[in-house]
């Protein structure tokens, strides 16, 4: 207790609270995390916390000053099954993960182009549902690849769809260009979008960063003055 803990790669098994960017989730291994985060925690997913261990209820507990997600294979399974879940009808979670972990981040392009093979390969899934599930993506396929890539660069559902709303088919290269635009849209802070440039990989000394930790100041300044 009381030790800090630097980039700590830790799995999320369960959230347990969301509110106003605010997170508590617990982790394999017994011990749960908080702090602030602006997207979804997906149970399965890997973060990188760094942060002060406390106590909780007599167990360790993580409060967290940084929560990053690790791109690693694990943690795009599981976000790109949470996808399945959220934007797929008739893909509950037990499909969602076996179709994740069979087919990664290009799994609509392989039930849209051969739901037979797909049907063949994953246990429970009829040729029926796997044709059903084809013809439905096929009639948004443009958006769901969106949606998903969002995903993946850390949005949760209700902001990747945000986002589209906001800036269009290109919204994608543009957050790509400069993650903090997201600021634009409500509910979206600084946080969220450092957590998103970090993903990208984006240049820590860009001059859309500070712009974009300057208006985060000023809106806090506001928020504590009225």
């Amino acid at each position: 207790i009381g030790n800090e803990l630097d980039g700590v790669i830790v799995t999320a098994v369960k959230l347990i609270y969301a509110q106003n960017n605010f997170v508590i989730f617990a982790c394999r291994g017994g011990f749960s995390c908080k702090g602030n985060y602006g997207a979804d925690i997906i149970p399965g997913a890997r973060y990188k916390i760094s942060g002060i261990v406390t106590s909780y209820q007599d167990k360790p507990q993580l409060s967290a000053n940084a929560i990053e997600i690790v791109n690693d294979e694990e943690t795009t399974v599981n976000y790109v099954a949470s996808f399945l879940q959220d934007n797929i009808d008739g893909v509950g979670e037990k499909l969602a993960g076996v179709l994740a972990s069979e087919y990664g981040e290009i799994v609509l392009d392989y039930i849209l182009e051969d739901p037979a093979s797909v049907s063949s390969k994953i246990p429970g899934l009829s040729p029926q549902n796997a044709l059903a599930i084809a013809s439905q993506i096929e009639s948004d396929i443009v958006m769901l690849r969106l949606i998903l890539s969002l995903r993946l660069m850390g949005l949760s559902n209700k902001q990747a769809y945000k986002a589209y709303d906001e800036f269009g088919a290109d919204c994608k290269e543009r957050i790509k260009t400069n993650p903090y635009i997201l600021m634009r849209i409500s509910g979206i802070g600084f946080e969220t979008c450092e957590s998103i440039a970090k993903t990208l990989h984006s240049e820590p000394l860009s001059i859309s960063r500070f712009e974009g930790a300057a208006a985060s100041a000023v809106a806090l300044m506001h928020e504590e003055n009225g």
